[in-house]
């Protein structure tokens, strides 16, 4: 049990800081911006410290991507 919980501290923390973490409406202004500019998935994960799961998820919900 020990070893799963090391494994599982270890995987958090790689992830981008904000993962899990609710979004708030002005980080979704911001995202919509910068997408709408032409940034990159890769650039606007890290710029809101997301994984680029939860940034496409997000770009789905606008209807900025489709699936």
């Amino acid at each position: 049990a020990l070893e799963r919980i090391e494994r599982f501290e270890r995987r958090k923390a790689q992830m981008p800081q904000k993962t899990g973490e609710p979004w708030s409406e002005d980080e979704d202004r911001k995202l919509l911006a910068a997408f709408d500019a032409g940034r990159a998935l890769q650039e606007l994960a890290a710029a809101h410290e997301r994984t680029m799961g939860a940034v496409r998820a997000r770009l789905l919900k606008y209807g900025r991507i489709n699936a």
